[in-house]
């Protein structure tokens, strides 16, 4: 074999390894690839089924939306979000998250605006990446709630081509429940990062119902406990008003067995005095009679008021005159020791529908209750009116300097049957609250410990034919 012919021999056999060798680069580029797609997938699965497992046991829907945010920024370089809920009136921001360095977590710059609703118009519903300019233009209001939130304090804006990822969170017939929306302001990842793909597309679809699933699981069980609290309710009210059927027998019963002995004793009493005209201990011992007497008679009273409350027989009536008779009869109940109270009327020409009567008793039981509270205080009396959503109030606070109540038992005052006192009945402030009802009003209380109390009726002014007042009146400040 000639030179020249072990030449193209060797030429031949050099270009065949080189074909080999680059068959064999491209095989272990292939595998190299595969392997990182598989790395990634089983990543993807681990990171699925955790995701599962941890968002099963939340229930607070801002929970579960800031773990899925967390678990996409640790997977893929973005380094700012936000979750947004949807809701029959719109679809508002529930949290929000961002890397260090990327501006500080903005949990806390949320604040005021979590309640603001956000333009829900051109949400997707596929997951999509996108640059800042089209993702904005597809979604307008999140993109701008998330530039808000995340508006940079110094230095310059981020740049339109700042890649966005949309992330809608739906679960079948259920429709979009929520999104995620994250940012990377960086345009180009470097060689370790990767931004999601379209070989990404169904981890993110599948993220996105496990997602969906937790919080309408979310919400299902919030609407349970809801209906739960309903139940508690209705039946703590069907045990009050079982309750308050056996007080009623009671109270008839009270009505005949006591009533006809205090009527005698009171004619006794009455004849007594015109016949004998005691004086010095005597008196003093027929005084002590006719006090308890009347005492029991209000306690008779009283549990027929809570028993079957009477109708309030409203009447247009001047404010002024009945505060002023339930001073006095306060002042007489609690003679000798007559307590100072400050009464303030404004406009003194005030008046509204009620009955009297009743608002009289209710605000005797009332005034009791503030000067037994401070004996050797004052007791405030502020009669005004007050406008709330279009409708007029007439209401009337009595403020006393005692030494107030803490959350728990300020909780528990209009309980019938409850009192703190030995020789009270725990009666006056429920009749109270009965005849607030009656009027189709509230009966409010403000209280702190060391700072008094002041409990505040409210009386609507003008139709008195519609639905009370809210149950809970806004106090005045302490």
């Amino acid at each position: 074999m000639s030179e020249r012919d072990e030449l193209e021999r060797l030429r031949r056999e050099n270009l065949e390894l080189d074909a080999q060798l680059k068959q064999l680069v491209r095989a272990e580029r292939e595998l190299y690839v595969a392997r990182r797609t598989s790395e990634r997938q089983l990543r993807q699965m681990r990171t699925l089924s955790d995701f599962a497992i941890r968002v099963s046991a939340l229930t607070d829907a801002p929970a579960i939306l800031d773990d899925a945010a967390r678990l996409l920024m640790d997977l893929y370089p973005f380094e700012q979000g936000l979750g947004a809920l949807t809701s029959p009136r719109g679809a508002a921001v529930a949290t929000v998250r961002a890397l260090r360095g990327c501006e500080e977590d903005s949990a806390a710059r949320l604040g005021a605006s979590r309640d603001e609703l956000v333009d829900a118009a051109g949400w997707p519903e596929e997951p999509f990446v996108a640059s800042a300019a089209e993702a904005r233009a597809r979604m307008p209001g999140l993109v701008s709630r998330l530039e808000t939130l995340f508006a940079p304090t110094t230095g310059a804006a981020p740049p339109d081509d700042a890649r966005l990822l949309a992330l809608p969170l739906r679960r079948g017939s259920s429709g979009t429940v929520g999104v995620l929306l994250l940012r990377r302001l960086t345009p180009h990842p470097t060689f370790h990062e990767r931004l999601p793909g379209d070989d990404d597309r169904g981890f993110l679809e599948v993220l996105g119902r496990h997602a969906a699933t937790a919080l309408v699981n979310a919400r299902l069980l919030a609407d349970l406990r809801q209906s739960y609290d309903r139940v508690a309710a209705a039946q703590a009210e069907l045990v009050d008003k079982e309750r308050l059927a056996a007080v009623g027998e009671v109270a008839a019963l009270l009505a005949h067995e006591v009533r006809n002995p205090l009527g005698a004793m009171f004619n006794s009493l009455s004849l007594l005095r015109r016949s004998f005209a005691p004086e010095g201990e005597a008196h003093l011992l027929l005084d002590i009679v006719a006090e308890e007497a009347d005492r029991l008679n209000r306690l008779v009273e009283d549990v027929l008021t809570l028993a079957s409350p009477a109708k309030a027989w409203r009447q247009r009536e001047a404010l002024a005159p009945i505060v002023a008779g339930a001073v006095d009869a306060a002042r007489r109940a609690l003679a000798p020791h007559e307590p100072e109270i400050v009464v303030e009327v404004e406009p003194a020409a005030l008046a509204a529908p009620v009955d009297a009567a009743m608002l009289r008793r209710a605000l005797v039981n009332l005034l009791l209750n503030a000067a037994q509270a401070a004996p050797d205080g004052v007791v405030r009396v502020r009669v005004y009116r007050l406008e709330r959503a279009e409708l007029r109030f007439a209401r009337i606070d009595v403020e006393d300097e005692g030494p107030g109540m803490d959350a728990d038992l300020a909780r528990r005052v209009f309980q019938p049957f409850f009192t703190t006192r030995a020789t009270g009945t725990g009666l006056g402030l429920a009749v109270v609250q009965r005849i607030a009802e009656a009027h189709r009003g509230v009966v409010g209380l403000a209280t702190a410990p060391g700072r008094g109390s002041t409990f505040s009726l409210e009386l609507p002014q003008d139709d008195v034919s519609g639905s009370p007042p809210a149950s809970s009146i806004p106090p005045r400040s302490h």
